[in-house]
């Protein structure tokens, strides 16, 4: 139970979650250093800046999101407009 981690987000607290889950939450908050975090094992509910474990993991530089995958630009050849015949679904009237 200790590697499960709460976090308080206004009046309502968040969690269970591993930390795993919790640095990603806690890096799209602006001011992430004084949101209160809590695992079994510490005294108290304590500001993330105070919480080493948490705190050095979020000011390790984060690598890039990796590429998106390559765009395939193998295409099909163009038909011309000459070889396309007219459907036949309708007849003229």
């Amino acid at each position: 139970m200790a590697d499960l981690w709460f976090y308080a987000e206004g009046l309502q607290k968040r969690g269970p979650m591993p930390v795993s889950e919790l640095l990603p939450l806690l890096a799209r908050i602006a001011d992430w250093q004084r949101v209160l975090v809590w695992r079994e094992g510490l005294e108290s509910w304590k500001p993330v800046a105070e919480v080493r474990e948490i705190a050095e993991q979020l000011l390790r530089p984060q690598p890039p999101d990796p590429a998106p995958p390559a765009i395939d630009t193998v295409r099909e050849p163009a038909v011309p407009a000459k070889t396309l015949r007219p459907s036949r679904t309708s007849s003229p009237r």
